[in-house]
């Protein structure tokens, strides 16, 4: 086989790659990085509820002082359609903290605001246990989301309202493909067009 039927054959199989990513079914996406101007309490970081700890104590953000609501910053490096969001409430650090109200405000790349899902509420019989889980529209090319907070619980014991969770998920329908793969499937076809040329050459 020589070298031109083996590019086809390569070209071939990284079309059908990236058919089967791009139609596979909702993906689920951690953000790349995460901000709020509220005050951590140490040892907690918004940065933890993006780094993989779904459960556990001495994990996740914790507001210093009882504040129950707030605004948190999710930024993608790459924009995304967006179909769902995944929350894991309450710290752990005491008995039954955690999100209790809030919306999610889309903005993609230039942070124009694209699309808002408003006021959402968490079962509170999941904290600790299991995710709330939420399903809305299709929100296309979202680069960033900011997570709104508009209410917390109280921690059943103290009568005191802090904000606190543990992480953040998002769901895509789709698999960006990323800029690398294209620009190797660009060199390949020109090396396919390249050989085709200095074939015919002679004959001309």
């Amino acid at each position: 086989m020589d070298m031109e039927k083996k590019m086809k054959k390569l070209l071939s199989y990284l079309f059908v790659v990236i058919v089967i990513i791009n139609s596979a079914n909702a993906t689920v996406l951690t953000p790349d990085s995460a901000s709020t101007s509220l005050t951590p309490f140490s040892p907690f970081s918004v940065e933890q509820t993006i780094d993989g700890i779904f459960f556990g104590n001495n994990n996740g953000f914790v507001v210093d002082g009882d504040v129950k609501t707030g605004t948190f910053q999710y930024e993608f490096n790459t924009s995304y359609d967006l179909l769902g969001f995944t929350l894991y409430n309450d710290a752990g650090v005491s008995a039954r903290e955690g999100i209790k109200a809030f919306s999610l405000n889309f903005f993609d790349s230039s942070d124009n605001l694209v699309d808002r899902v408003e006021n959402l509420e968490t079962n509170p019989s999941n904290r600790l246990i299991n995710p709330d889980v939420f399903s809305f529209s299709e929100v296309s090319n979202v680069a960033r989301v900011d997570l709104v907070v508009l209410d917390s619980y109280d921690d059943g014991n103290l009568s005191r309202v802090q904000l606190q969770f543990t992480e953040v998920q998002f769901n895509s329908s789709v698999v960006p493909i990323p800029a690398a793969v294209w620009l190797f499937c660009s060199g390949l076809i020109g090396l396919v067009g390249m050989k085709k040329r200095a074939v015919k050459l002679p004959s001309e």
